[in-house]
């Protein structure tokens, strides 16, 4: 069962194929207005998605739908995938449901930002990413003229050392001078084969200019890297809550909070301890009233 995903109980899981329906895949394109599974009950990764361009207006979000034959059972991605962008209220026109490739799935990437990460024009993916790749560029260059696509070879960067070195977990930005850099994970910079791609990326002429090693070994060790540290909104900062942006004063603040109330390390013993509990109580009250945000307590 894939992770964050739970079912009704006694209901029968979909097979391979077909969709939460149990229709075979094809059978019906929308899904159902009524009776929709709760978010709780949907799958993590149905949220994983690219989203290229530069306004609201004409973005391209490349969500995933995912099957996992090899284990005769399918994730409901899909029609997940569907329901979140018609509640967000995203327009059909400028959405791609894009299937990965199941070997890229049985590799490990069970998340499409370990095969593939987007910024503004560019895509960034492997080139065992998606199922259909060839399909799957013509029709985001359908809907997004602009776009530039760098596909990593398997013979430059295998499937499983890509997943292994997360070397697509990872941030692609647009810096102030306006050329691309991509944020990777030490472990991506220290792999030989990883290494060698990306000196040749950056000795080309491609849209990428420039890498950036981060050291995230805490989140790594979590599974995640740099892609999982980040939530990407389209918004205009003078409408969110100052309180919610991050500025050097606020890092700083935030920076003491832990020093002074957050543990060092938690014993697997202390799991369920009545006094560990009540130290996270308290670490979050005075996060929370630091921040301005007691209503939030």
């Amino acid at each position: 069962m894939p992770a964050g995903l739970s079912w009704p109980e006694g209901a029968a899981l979909p097979r391979a194929g077909e969709d939460l329906a149990g229709r075979k895949r094809g059978e019906g394109a929308a899904a159902p207005q009524n009776g929709e599974e709760p978010f709780a009950k949907l799958p993590d990764g149905l949220v994983v998605h690219e989203v290229m361009g530069e306004e609201a207006d004409r973005l391209v979000r490349v969500g995933e739908t995912a099957y996992a034959p090899q284990d005769g059972l399918c994730e409901p991605c899909e029609q997940a995938s569907r329901i979140v962008a018609r509640r967000h209220g995203l327009d059909p026109a400028r959405v791609l449901f894009v299937e990965q490739s199941v070997e890229a799935i049985d590799a490990g990437a069970f998340h499409n930002d370990v095969v593939a990460v987007a910024n503004e024009s560019v895509l960034f993916a492997h080139e065992k990413a998606f199922a259909d790749p060839d399909s799957t560029f013509a029709a985001i260059r359908q809907a997004f003229p602009e776009a530039e696509f760098v596909v990593v070879p398997e013979a430059s960067v295998s499937l499983a050392e890509a997943v292994r070195s997360y070397l697509f977990n990872a941030q692609l930005v647009t810096l102030p001078e306006g050329e691309q850099a991509l944020v990777i994970p030490l472990e991506a910079w220290e792999s030989a084969t990883v290494r060698a791609y990306l000196d040749a990326l950056l000795a080309g002429n491609g849209p990428i200019r420039r890498v950036v090693p981060v050291d995230v070994r805490q989140s790594m060790a979590n599974g995640g890297g740099p892609a999982c540290l980040r939530l990407r909104v389209v918004a205009d900062p003078a409408t969110v809550d100052p309180r919610f942006l991050l500025d050097e004063a606020k890092a700083e603040l935030i920076e003491d909070v832990v020093r002074r109330h957050w543990p060092e390390q938690i014993d697997p013993r202390d799991v369920g301890n009545e006094a560990l509990a009540a130290e996270i109580r308290a670490a979050r009250a005075a996060l929370l009233d630091k921040l301005g945000l007691d209503e939030l307590a």
